[in-house]
């Protein structure tokens, strides 16, 4: 009896537990039931008869603008949203005015009629122009396509129903313009009211966890490293496991840094304090991903190589001592880290409990603080003797080592210095912690943003994939310039770089180079000295006189007319204004008002996207949402009976799924946002037709019925203009995008040679603090494009492969070398950068004796990838493989070591091990990267001309 009892109440705590495993957590319920309640008051202010009356007859913009809002973000976040979105309408509702204004004047007194050819033609023009704006805009900055929806729907009505509207009226603008105030005033109230989120605390949230990931990343690799046994195969590192490990916290940090900067902060921190907390966790990760590559390298060597796995363990003096100062320094970096992330809670107010999000979900004025006191035990000071241990040791091991010019062993020196180079990365972020929790007030206060309104208001720099940010195209739409970005003019993109890499036009030879003029003659030919000029167009030169600097203006505004974003503009103006033109017409502007024709261009408006597997997916989700929302309307409507009350309850039942659906799979998020937004036209349509008078009969269902065809009216519109010209595929796109990445890196890698270079020939270290800082912007740069190639990778997957199919493995592959290379060139420009003149001068000896076949191979090889995915070509039949130069590279790199026995006791030794090892990786990616690039092009065969021709 007892074993029956005791297996029944297994059974139930295990039904219990899995009942809990679905319950969404409490954070995430508070934002769904947030965003509902917004949507709910914005239903109510149309369903009550007084606040109706005072919104005016546009009042379903209230609902559509509150859903759109998304009240859920931290305050700073919305306020700055809610600043955009009111900016967007007031400025379109202005134009509007002035639209309206200079038709009324264009209108003939004498004519009763007021829709007449000059009128409409004026309100018609200032339509296309305001569509042309809004469309350009939304292309060039994807990140503030939402505040450009609001100028979009208050300019579709007003300069619309003006056309047959006698004399100025304000009131028709004001009647679309006020909504919009309404549900920004709505979505802001409810976001500061109802569980608030504040936006430092939201920062912290994420600096927190971002620090307990690389911890948790920090004691795994450490472990594995020094463990005698090898990983299993499925549980060993690579290089993608690395890169989503350490990248997916660090990209939210960035931008929960970025929004902090840019917003009203409520914290004991600044907005300057928070950039330098951020600044000090971006540091942390480089070494942190060669202890990655360190414990990867091992796998591979002791996979390869047999004697390695036969070796027994060395047990010296100098072993014993490494090992201890080892595992010393990695359990204080990892106490660090931890208490790191214990001070971080300190500065963020304490979460909600479960008691408090039901019993108080406002703000809370007074926040209780923790009584107990926390101990830390691993300050940055308490760090420096593990630090200083450590370096002793490691040195010792150094002199007593005898297989210092073996490639595979080299692979501890690398862990050895980037394990160094964490744990002072952890000792400067401690430090700048500990400083700021004494210095700082112990009551948060208020910060603001201390740059020009200009700044504020600047989009910031995102991801512009979706939208399309294509490859300039100086010629046509479809042939492409290499120098492309986002930018419709190559001077910007040459402007943009010359301030990353602190070039000049003018670039002086210096006095070394100078000497070794008869050297470099026996190298390189006249064009690669250094005073060689600065890239420049082909075709023409420079222009001088006035005449030319004139049709060069010209010729940069017809680049410009040709650009993607540009025609994009005018096919979205055009399209739009086609829809609209039975609005100009007297025989036609009688049915097209009653029916609400203006949403059928509105639908164009908002679906319109260059991006043409974007587009096939809004396609699909769209009308699929719209027919889910149309059907849900018509459920709750006659379960309601019409009854406002009914219909209240009935939306707060069914929103909160969708709401669901919306925060938490970005997949669906657009079928959800369509079946809310057709949901609440409808019902607030159908309501407000019941309470016109008339047949009652169907209300619900004709109001479903014009929002279905108002639907599929704007796709198949929006679908036949986007076809003229073709549109911007993902695909096309993504094989410019790798051809600009190759040549970027092309351009980083030269830089990090030139570096070291420089400082060799200074006699001491150079580097500026300047060209650090640039030197990141440019690897910034670069990650930006390595992340639009991955979203223009993942739409290529909606878009049919009418002509065949797409390689998607090949790309796939190829994109996540790239991504290791990326990384790999930030490991061996933060490894160079602690590399001492005496290290320096032996790299400076191979690298100068192997200039042209190193060097110079690995430039040519990546910008010959470029040019050739760029032009659509396939690979010589003969191209240099730097594989041979690899191996011979290395073991010159070894013989080095050989060489100089003394200055193996040098502390910046590990550097020089750390980057020989980087580079030899780098190389091996770059074949496998140039293999799969030979793949998607293929090689010319000469053999098959002369066969042809035998």
């Amino acid at each position: 009896m007892s074993d029956a009892s005791t297996l029944i109440n297994k059974k139930s705590d295990k039904f219990m537990s899995k009942i809990r495993s679905k319950i969404p957590p409490l954070p995430q319920i508070r934002t769904t039931l947030k965003a509902t309640i917004a949507t709910l008051i914005s239903l109510i202010f149309v369903l009550n008869n007084n606040t109706r009356a005072s919104i005016g007859t546009a009042s379903t913009l209230v609902t559509l603008g509150t859903l759109l809002y998304f009240p859920v973000k931290p305050i700073g976040t919305h306020i700055k949203i809610a600043i955009q979105g009111v900016l967007s309408a007031s400025i379109g509702a202005a134009w509007c005015l002035l639209g309206n204004y200079l038709a009324n004047l264009a209108r003939n007194p004498a004519v009763a009629n007021p829709i007449q050819p000059a009128s409409s033609a004026v309100s018609a023009v200032f339509c296309t122009v305001l569509i042309f704006v809004i469309a350009y805009v939304r292309t060039k900055y994807p990140q503030i396509y939402f505040a450009t929806i609001f100028a979009g729907m208050i300019g579709s009505f007003s300069l619309t129903v003006n056309a047959s509207a006698p004399g100025f009226q304000t009131s028709i603008t004001l009647n679309f313009f006020k909504p919009l105030l309404f549900a920004s005033a709505i979505s802001l109230l409810v976001n500061v009211l109802i569980w608030p989120e504040d936006s430092a605390t939201h920062y912290f949230q994420v600096l927190d966890q971002t620090l307990q990931d690389y911890c948790s990343f920090y004691q795994e690799t450490t472990k594995a490293f020094k463990a005698s046994q090898l990983l299993d195969v499925e549980k060993r590192p690579s290089f993608s496991k690395l890169r989503s490990k350490l990248q997916g916290a660090l990209i939210k940090l960035v931008d929960s840094q970025h929004d902090a900067e840019f917003i009203v902060f409520y914290s004991r921190l600044s907005q300057s304090d928070i950039r330098n907390v951020t600044q000090k966790v971006k540091e942390m990760r480089t070494p942190l991903h060669g202890i990655g590559v360190s414990l990867l390298c091992k796998n591979q060597a002791a996979a390869s190589d047999d004697e390695t796995k036969d070796q027994a363990p060395r047990n010296t003096p100098a072993d014993v001592e490494l090992e201890k100062a080892t595992n010393d320094l990695i359990e204080a970096s990892i106490t660090a880290l931890k208490e790191c992330s214990l001070r971080v809670d300190t500065f963020k107010e304490r979460p909600r409990s479960l008691k408090s999000t039901i019993l108080w979900p406002f703000p809370r004025l007074f926040v209780s603080k923790p009584t107990s006191t926390i101990e830390y035990t691993m300050s940055s000071e308490k760090m420096e003797p593990f630090i200083s241990a450590f370096e002793s040791a490691s040195q010792k091991w150094r002199l007593e080592n005898n297989n210092k010019q073996d490639m595979t062993q080299q692979v501890a020196y690398l862990f050895q210095f980037n394990l160094l180079g964490f744990a002072n990365s952890i000792q400067s972020i401690a430090s700048l912690i500990e400083k700021l929790d004494l210095t700082r007030p112990q009551r948060r206060k208020f910060w603001f943003p201390k740059m020009s309104l200009r700044r504020w208001l600047k989009p910031s720099v995102s991801n512009k994939a979706q939208l399309g940010g294509q490859i300039n195209s100086r010629i046509s739409i479809a042939e492409s310039s290499l120098y492309g970005g986002s930018s419709t003019d190559d001077g910007d993109f040459r402007k943009e770089q010359d301030s990353e890499l602190g070039l000049t036009h003018g670039m002086p030879q210096s006095k070394f180079e100078q000497e070794n003029d008869q050297e470099e003659d026996a190298y390189v030919c006249a064009m690669n000295r250094i005073d060689r000029p600065c890239p420049r167009d082909p075709d023409v030169d420079a222009p001088v006189t006035l005449a030319e600097k004139f049709f060069s203006h010209l010729s940069k505004f017809f680049d410009w007319i040709y650009s993607m974003e540009t025609i994009f503009a005018v096919k979205t103006a055009a399209g739009f204004i086609i829809l609209s033109i039975p609005a100009y017409l007297p025989q036609s502007v009688g049915w097209f008002t009653s029916w609400g024709g203006q949403w059928v261009a509105n639908t164009l408006l908002m679906w319109m996207i260059p991006m043409a597997g974007m587009f096939n997916f809004t396609l699909a989700f769209g009308l699929l949402g719209t027919l889910c929302g149309g059907v849900l309307s018509i459920i709750v409507y006659e379960i309601a009976r019409g009854n406002p009350y009914g219909l209240a309850v009935l939306t707060f039942v069914v929103m909160p799924p969708f709401h669901y659906i919306f925060f938490t799979n970005p997949a669906y998020s657009f079928f959800s946002v369509m079946t809310q937004y057709a949901y609440l036209m409808i019902i607030t349509t159908g309501y407000q037709t019941s309470l016109a008078g008339g047949d009652q009969t169907n209300v619900i269902e004709i109001a479903a019925g014009k929002r279905m065809m108002y639907i599929v009216l704007g796709i198949v519109g929006s679908f036949l203009i986007n076809l003229i010209p073709r549109p911007v595929t993902g695909r096309v796109e993504l094989r410019k995008r790798i051809a600009r990445t190759f040549y970027d890196m092309s351009v980083v890698y030269g830089i990090i040679f030139s570096d070291i270079l420089s400082n060799h020939n200074n006699g001491a270290p150079s580097t500026t603090s300047n060209q650090i800082k640039a030197f990141r912007q440019l690897t910034v740069h670069l990650q930006r494009q390595l992340k639009d190639e991955q979203t223009y990778l993942k739409l290529s997957k909606l878009e049919p492969p009418l002509k065949g199919k797409f390689p998607f493995a090949t790309y796939q592959k190829l994109i996540e070398k790239l991504n290791n290379m990326a990384d790999l060139l930030e490991g061996m420009a933060y490894t160079s950068r602690y590399m001492d003149g005496s290290w320096r001068s032996g790299l400076i000896h191979v690298l100068n004796e192997e200039k042209l076949d190193y060097v110079a191979c690995l430039l040519t090889i990546m910008r010959q990838l470029s040019a050739t995915l760029l032009a659509k070509v396939p690979l010589p039949p003969y191209l240099i493989s730097p594989d041979d130069l690899k191996e011979k590279l290395s073991q010159k790199l070894c013989a080095v070591i050989a060489m100089h026995p003394e200055q193996v006791q040098n502390d910046t030794y590990p550097s020089y091990c750390a980057y020989s090892v980087a580079s030899y990786i780098f190389t091996q990616e770059l074949n496998e990267a140039a293999a799969c690039v030979e793949n998607l092009l293929g090689v010319e065969n000469p053999q098959v001309w002369l066969y042809r021709n035998a």
